[in-house]
């Protein structure tokens, strides 16, 4: 120190200091890396149950938002990857989704009874930007129960 005469280059407050200055530094850059392209939600429509499309054919109906966090354009399709039967339908046929934008939507998925569980089936979806796997989501599949 001063009183020696000598430059002291670090002490603990120092080192404390620059360890947590490195650690939040990894948690940014982390973060960054991590950071999915697009981002999306799946929410049943609110009030509403199943509906029976005919006596073989349940439907249910969920609001989808999908926000594109690039700058470049994305052309989407939504499939239905467990069960690997059913039908899903988007209310808006338009599943362009513009650089920095948000795409909302209904969605319309069909199942066959006999794919039910019971009340309550869970699916998965994928978000595909053609074949590219973009994001999955799990969500339940309402039905009369057995």
């Amino acid at each position: 120190g001063i009183e020696q005469g000598k430059k002291v280059l670090g002490n603990a407050r120092t080192y404390a200091y620059t360890t947590v200055l490195l650690i939040l530094f990894g948690v940014l850059v982390a973060s960054v890396i991590r950071r999915t392209d697009v981002e999306s939600s799946i929410l049943r429509v609110p009030g509403t149950m199943y509906q029976e499309v005919d006596s073989e054919i349940f439907s249910n109906m969920y609001r989808v938002k999908i926000i594109n966090k690039t700058k470049s354009d994305k052309n989407l399709d939504i499939r239905l990857l467990s069960p690997e039967y059913g039908t899903i339908q988007l209310a808006n046929p338009e599943s362009q989704l513009p650089g920095n934008g948000a795409l909302e939507s209904i969605l319309i998925i069909k199942l066959n009874k006999k794919l039910l569980e019971g009340k309550s089936t869970a699916l998965k979806i994928g978000i595909f930007e053609g074949e590219n796997l973009l994001e999955t989501k799990n969500i339940n599949f309402i039905g009369p129960a057995k």
